[in-house]
């Protein structure tokens, strides 16, 4: 039973970040369709979502805070179940903010170039 409740905080703690990064590409995805260049596009995706992505993430964390405070028989499991998705969060925050964009970057980029390479072979 207590493997379950692990499994459960952290499968928690994966849809709440893979939705802050889903909708970061999503933004940056829109803002290249306006017209925008691709580090641009990941730029302002960023920003717009950076103020929503810290509130969720800080709303997340200040929850766990009475389990981290716990005390009593059950403190030792609250207490990691606490800590971890607490680091958890704030490492997956970081690494949504500054990497997610890159990658976007990254990928976009590969993308437009490949796309552009086989119109260009459809052509001819």
């Amino acid at each position: 039973m207590a493997n379950l409740i692990y499994l459960f905080h952290t499968l928690n703690l994966c849809l709440v970040l893979g939705e802050q990064h889903i909708l970061i590409v999503e933004f940056a995805v829109q803002e290249r369709k306006n017209g925008k260049s691709i580090v641009e596009a990941a730029i302002s995706g960023s920003k717009l979502r950076l103020r929503p992505i810290l509130m969720t993430s800080l709303a997340f964390v200040a929850g766990l805070v009475p389990l981290m405070w716990t005390v009593g028989p059950s403190a030792i499991g609250n207490h990691s179940i606490s800590f971890s998705a607490a680091g958890g969060m704030l490492f997956g925050v970081a690494f949504g903010i500054f990497i997610i964009p890159v990658l976007f970057v990254v990928f976009k980029s590969l993308d437009e170039k490949l796309h552009d390479k086989l119109a260009k072979e459809e052509e001819e």
